[in-house]
């Protein structure tokens, strides 16, 4: 790609002597124009942007097939080398940039007046060139490709091959390539020096002569269009890819003239390179003298499919002489507005005094939208009313503008009126034009304040104050929701007041600190951080949630407050992001109806909207847009929502506000949840307007104030928050239960867990066990996406999903002798009391007392009292009373086998009795054998994790521990506690299942089952 002239040679730029010299290409990159793509400028010869350099060699390349010698001239020509040659005895830079002489270009010719005709063909070609399979393989080119001729005369031509390719716009790729037959008939892929003439304008030019009035020739863009527009009788010319220069095409528009042809039509692409060409075809017609005029294909058919649509697309849609009767709208619409480029001059533009209006679109402006004040945002055009702007559909603007185009009138000099305006080409012009020239960020919607009838309620902080200023209405506020109320700061909060009792008073202030930041959001979050939070409004109905909402809707005019539900939210996380659209211009996003959707902790795009994180939207037929939210979120929810919130994510996005109140038309005077329901709260718009929301507004400006002052306490909701995780996940309340939490250092095996999970899920009738085989039956939880924790190898995963700090491992057990499951970082927290270990005097096993058997033939009855070693002989051990118990709070994950891993001691593990099936595989539930040698491992525990209230209670577990027979307690009175300590049922024990460990006690409501962990005989 390096050509070599001879007198001219460089090395670095400077010039050395000798007979030649090589032409390099990057000695003139300055004066190329670089293309959009890296690497790649616009070529010199076609216009197009695919001339492509190598900066290591200076090899070059059009890869629109532009011969690399007319590059070469165009860049530097031969006659200006031979000049530099003469006149600088080589010593003439070849990067210098040539001197080139300022010419006063020619106006554009007018369009003659009269009748103009189209130049058509006798009768549509029926010599098209067709397809066909590849005549042999090219470089570059597919296998699949088809190759298409177009003769230029009998010794030029071009191949275009194409072929299918997905990742263009109309789904196929292209390429062509120049021949020329030599002086002997031989064919060579090349351009050749000879000149190459318009496509067929031989016929174009003949067809031209039978034309009555002036002749109009239609010009394309490439081979194939020419080719359309003959098959439908429209004769066209277009010039060879590289070929698009003036020393091409000048000489063929003077044939043209000198053939009679009185306009050029230039159907253009809408691409750079098509208005690059445009602007050459301008110039060498002005230079010419031919009058010449370019139409983008889109102004005569709107609804095109490309942007590069061509004649094709449009002859697709529509018949030839529709074709031909828009085309003649477009030409005379170009020649009126050219007149009024002569004629107008000297008119104020709207908006801009110093910018005279030239133009038919620059009139139709001043007229129509020079009146009032006009905003576009978002593509969507709002006229101000005098208090707010307010939207005015496309479909409003097109009619507008229809019947101003179809109204006005261009008269000539022969006093001829004509309307050539009156076309969809000139509505959608001017409606662009518009939108264009009143075009404002669509953030600058709806700024902070809240718009009322008598003026815009600003709140201006003064310090940490936050003091109400009241403004006048400006087109500089770009509020697009109408006032509904007048601020009043004096106005009567009786019956706001009653609205507000559906809530107490923490609630209440929540609520209205979270309503109040909506009024200047991004203030709040930049003083006060992610103090703002989404609320789950909860209740039944009838509770007063829509009444507020109908209050704050009127506030901001109704149009400032959007109802974007969760459901909405979740669709967005799936890719749909329509939904979110609303939120753009939205200040309050309250949703009275949220179905039940996905876990509300998994919803993503929430997260994002509650902490004013980057959002997207999209709208119909239009490109997404970003948007940052500053609206506050109300969800009203009657069913309990999916929701866990364990996540610190979660717990600083999400509050819960109950509401427990009702509005009953005869309330119960003693049931302070109860409220007297005024029917106008719900269904009188113009009550709530007067008389409700004027006080209201004052409340979330004083409540504004106190947000920046205090922040929220959200302390009340935490009930709430956690009685909605109880009722999605029933392990919260089993690690109530269990006082499971957080313990750095600590960690509970799977064993322990499984253990403690067992047994509460029997005590809550969730799980039964048949005492005689062993069967486990199981309830399931009332929602069904609440699952059962049915086996030892379940119990982890679940409950680190409660603690997402907790950390999930294993470590090697001594006695198992192999590495078991642990959860590392929680334990469990108990009140304990001093065991028998701390207080017995022997270490010598209990014997156990007479059973019932025997009960007739002594006088007194079993006891633990002092005078125990009296009534029975037997014994030689005294049994001394427990102490008084001493509370303490201890973390009570036992150790033993070196502290290799955490046992549980018998009592809070129910032992090896009351394991309820825990080691049996069969049930599903339990767990290998060596497992069963880490649970009788020793105890090393000095506590009994069971909270003792009275000093004569003695535990049956620790009693078995020490060796007693429980059997011989029956008929004895016993009480059963929970883990915390407190009295289930007492009754007399009647029962001992030692294969379980399960005690039956008589009790005034029946036999109940309890295990040896959870009972004590009372002395």
């Amino acid at each position: 790609m390096v050509a070599i002239l001879k007198g001219q040679e460089t090395v670095g730029g400077s010039a050395m002597p000798g007979a030649f010299a090589s032409f390099d290409i990057r000695n003139f990159q300055d004066q190329l124009e670089p293309s959009k793509e890296k690497g790649k400028y616009i070529c010199p010869v076609c216009g197009g942007h695919n001339l492509s350099i190598v900066p290591e060699t200076g090899k070059y390349q059009c890869f629109n097939n532009c011969e690399c010698k007319d590059i070469r001239e165009a860049i530097k020509p031969w006659d200006e080398v031979l000049a530099e040659r003469q006149k600088t005895n080589f010593s003439a830079a070849p990067n210098k940039n040539p001197i080139r002489v300022k010419t006063v270009k020619p106006n554009p010719t007018p369009i003659p007046d009269g009748e103009l005709g189209l130049v058509m063909l006798t009768e549509p070609a029926t010599n098209i060139p067709q397809p066909q399979k590849l005549k042999s393989k090219r470089k570059g080119i597919p296998g699949n490709a088809t190759e298409t001729t177009y003769q230029y005369s009998p010794t030029q031509w071009i191949d275009r091959y194409e072929w299918a390719d997905t990742s263009k716009e109309k789904g196929y790729d292209k390429s062509f390539r120049q021949w020329h037959r030599l002086p002997d008939g031989t064919p060579e892929m090349k351009k050749g020096d000879q000149p190459w003439g318009a496509y067929r304008i031989d016929e174009a030019l003949a067809c031209a002569k039978s034309v009555t009035g002036t002749s109009a020739l239609l010009q394309h863009e490439g081979e194939g269009c020419v080719e359309v527009g003959r098959e439908h009788g429209l004769a066209g010319i277009t010039f060879q890819g590289s070929a698009w220069d003036k020393k091409t095409i000048t000489p063929e528009y003077q044939r043209a003239l000198d053939s009679g042809i009185g306009l050029i039509v230039f159907l253009h692409d809408a691409d750079d390179t098509g208005l690059k060409k445009l602007q050459t075809c301008q110039d060498c017609a002005d230079e010419v003298g031919i009058a010449f005029i370019g139409i983008n294909p889109h102004d005569i058919c709107p609804d095109l499919p490309y942007k590069s649509s061509d004649i094709k697309e449009i002859l697709g849609q529509m018949e030839t002489p529709e074709f031909i009767r828009r085309l003649e709208q477009e030409i005379h619409a170009a020649v009126a507005e050219r007149e009024q480029l002569a004629k107008l001059q000297n008119f104020d533009d709207p908006l801009n005094d110093l910018d005279p209006v030239v133009s038919f679109i620059q009139i139709a402006f001043k007229t129509l939208y020079g009146d009032k004040s006009w905003i576009c945002a978002a593509d969507r055009l709002y006229w101000h009313t005098g208090n707010h702007y307010k939207h005015s559909p496309d479909d409003t603007e097109r009619r507008r503008i229809t019947n101003f185009c179809n109204s006005f009138a261009v008269e000539n000099e022969q006093g001829k009126k004509s309307y050539p305006y009156a076309s969809p080409s000139s509505v959608k012009k001017v409606l662009e034009w518009a939108k264009m020239r009143t075009g404002i960020e669509a953030e600058l919607l709806n700024p902070p304040g809240i718009n009322c009838t008598n003026g815009i309620v600003r709140p201006v902080l003064i310090g940490n104050k936050v003091i109400p200023r009241l403004d006048p209405h400006t087109p500089e506020d770009y509020f697009i929701y109408e006032p509904l109320i007048e601020y009043n700061p004096n106005a009567d909060t009786t019956d706001c007041d009653r609205l507000l009792e559906c809530l107490d008073r923490p609630q209440q202030e929540i609520l209205l600190r979270n309503l109040a930041a909506s009024i200047d959001l991004k203030t709040v979050r930049k003083l006060r951080g992610r103090e703002v939070k989404a609320i789950l409004a909860v209740g039944l109905g009838s509770n007063g949630k829509d009444a507020l909402r109908e209050c704050v809707s009127i506030i901001y005019g109704e149009n400032g407050l959007t109802s974007v539900s969760l459901a909405d939210f979740q669709l967005y996380d799936e890719g749909r992001k329509f939904n979110l659209a609303p939120l753009m211009h939205s200040r309050v996003n309250w949703a009275s109806e949220n179905p039940q959707t996905s876990r509300i902790d998994k919803i993503q795009s929430l997260k994002l909207f509650v902490t004013g994180n980057k959002l997207h939207c999209e709208r119909k037929g239009k490109d997404h847009i970003e948007f940052t939210p500053e609206a506050i979120g109300i969800f009203n929810l009657n069913e309990t929502p999916s929701l866990q919130g364990v996540m610190k994510a979660i717990q600083d996005r999400i509050a819960v506000l109950e509401f427990k109140k009702t509005f009953e038309k005869n309330p119960d005077p003693n049931n302070p949840n109860e409220l007297l329901a005024d029917p106008r709260f719900a269904y009188d718009k113009e009550f709530i307007r007067t008389k409700v929301a004027p006080a209201f507004l004052n409340k979330m400006l004083q409540a504004l104030n106190d947000l920046i002052e205090e922040g929220i306490d959200y302390e009340c909701t935490t009930d709430a928050f956690y009685n909605l995780q109880k009722e999605n996940n029933h392990l919260f309340d089993f690690i109530e239960a269990a006082n499971l939490c957080y313990v750095p250092g600590k960690e509970l095996t799977a064993k322990e867990l499984w253990v403690r999970l067992e047994h509460y899920y029997t005590q809550t009738g969730t799980l039964t066990i048949d005492s005689d085989n062993n069967r486990r039956t199981w309830s399931e939880q009332v929602r069904p996406s609440d699952k059962n924790v049915k086996g030892i190898n379940q119990v982890i995963a679940r409950i680190a999903q409660l603690f997402p700090k907790a950390v999930k491992g294993t470590r090697y057990c001594d006695i198992a002798k192999r590495n078991i499951p642990v959860l590392k970082g929680i334990g469990i927290l108990e009140v304990t009391r001093t065991t028998l270990d701390e207080t017995r005097t022997t270490s010598a096993p209990l014997s156990a007392p007479e059973t019932t058997h025997y009960q007739d033939f002594r006088t007194t009855r079993t006891t633990f009292s002092d005078s125990q070693e009296k009534n029975i002989e037997e014994s030689e051990m005294k049994i001394q009373s427990l102490p008084i118990p001493m509370e303490k709070e201890e973390y009570a994950t036992s150790t033993g086998a070196g502290d290799a891993e955490p046992l549980l001691d018998r009592e809070n593990c129910c032992g090896e009795s009351c394991v309820s099936g825990a080691d049996q595989l069969e049930s599903g539930a339990g767990m290998p054998t060596d497992d069963q040698a880490a649970i009788a491992a020793p105890i090393a525990s000095d506590t009994v994790l069971v909270k003792a209230e009275d000093e004569n209670l003695y535990s049956l577990l620790q009693i078995e521990i020490d060796g007693g027979n429980i059997a011989g307690f029956v008929g004895c009175q016993v009480e059963v506690r929970s883990l915390s300590g407190a009295v289930k049922f007492a009754g007399e024990m009647i029962n001992y299942d030692s294969k379980n460990g399960i005690v039956t006690v008589a009790t005034s409501q029946g036999n109940r089952d309890a295990s040896l962990c959870e009972t004590f005989v009372i002395d």
